[in-house]
């Protein structure tokens, strides 16, 4: 009996050890480098990740070499501690894909004077309230899909927007849209692009108007807009605002913009001055209405 107790023990010992190694290779994230693409991508499968991890590891990875690319990838929306941002410093781009990013609910400033790209794809919104862009950072490039924003995030509002020529905020619960997009340095010598597809936006606010910035293309699709009144004096050149809940259509006065397209709205009649005084407007969709 004695014996096979020790036999037990032993047994019991080596699992414990196996389980032990086991967590803490599970705890690492899985880093590949691309020198052909310039990218690092990291997979992340556990619940125990921070970004002080991450420095280790693409520190070791990159080896005195630079990548332009850093692309994050969290499996079933593991968790991922972002207590430093520091990880991020070297990189052009960054995108981070379905993780749930927990922080200790103070700030999180990014300022790596190098990143042009910043992109979020299914992450938990609560993560969001805590960002900040420092101004030292003019990204040509922002996106923050599928993350159940129910507002534009105040960082977006207050970030340095002169370089920016996309923001991309697609598939949120967006349900207004914040005037201070419309306030900046003006588009003028590129092409700049306002998504706002597939959110929860009910109506056009009267600063679109008024803008500072010309955005070359506003994207409204599949929203719950009704009230187009405000879209009457709109300068943008390209606006989609295909399936939508659109009735009436106000006595345009565009200026700038070319083309507009009210596809799939319930639109049920057009006055002969709606588009009187569209001197510019050269496409107008109205299909399935």
């Amino acid at each position: 009996m004695e014996i096979w107790s020790t036999i037990l023990l032993t047994i019991k010992v080596l699992i414990n050890i196996s389980m032990s190694f086991g967590k803490e290779s599970d705890a690492l994230p899985v880093c590949d480098s691309n020198t052909q693409s310039s990218k690092i991508t990291c997979d992340i499968n556990n619940n125990n990740t921070s970004t002080d991890i991450l420095i280790k590891i693409l520190n070791k990875l990159k080896n005195g070499r630079t990548f332009d690319n850093l692309h994050i990838r969290c499996q079933e929306n593991s968790k991922i501690f972002w207590n430093s941002s520091a990880f991020v410093d070297t990189f052009k781009s960054l995108k981070v894909e379905e993780c749930f990013c927990e922080t200790d609910q103070t700030v999180i400033q990014i300022n790596a004077t190098n990143l042009q790209s910043l992109e979020f794809f299914k992450v938990n919104t609560e993560f969001f309230k805590y960002v900040e862009i420092d101004s030292s950072i003019h990204l040509s490039s922002l996106s923050i899909n599928r993350c159940g924003l129910p507002a534009i995030p105040e960082f977006v509002l207050k970030m340095d927007r002169s370089n920016l020529q996309k923001l991309f905020l697609k598939t949120n619960q967006i349900t207004h849209i914040n005037c201070e997009l419309f306030k900046g340095v003006p588009c003028l010598d590129k092409k700049c692009y306002l998504n706002l597809f597939g959110n929860q936006i009910v109506d056009i606010p009267d600063c679109v108007c008024k803008p500072s910035i010309i955005w070359y293309n506003i994207n409204f699709y599949n929203n719950r807009i009704s009230n187009v009144s405000n879209l009457q004096c709109l300068d943008q050149i390209h606006v989609d605002a295909q399936d939508n809940s659109i009735e009436e259509l106000p006595n345009f006065t565009f200026i700038g913009t070319i083309t507009i397209d009210f596809t799939f709205n319930k639109i049920k009649r057009i006055r002969r001055e709606t588009f009187s005084k569209s001197k510019l407007c050269s496409t107008i969709s109205l299909s399935y209405n």
